[in-house]
């Protein structure tokens, strides 16, 4: 009795993580570009750092 339980929650939860990973997905699209300029400033300000030091 505890097997159809078990999937029939899966089932229902389904729509939910495809719709988190769809928004995650999404999320990502828009943060990456941000996180890629973020971190090529890092980099850039690390190396100038590196050459003085």
């Amino acid at each position: 009795t505890v097997k159809p339980v078990y999937s029939r929650h899966i089932g229902s939860w389904d729509p939910i993580i495809l719709g988190s990973l769809i928004h995650s997905h999404i999320a990502l699209v828009l943060i990456l570009p941000a996180l890629i300029k973020e971190l090529s400033v890092l980099f850039r300000v690390s190396a100038i750092a590196g050459l003085t030091v």
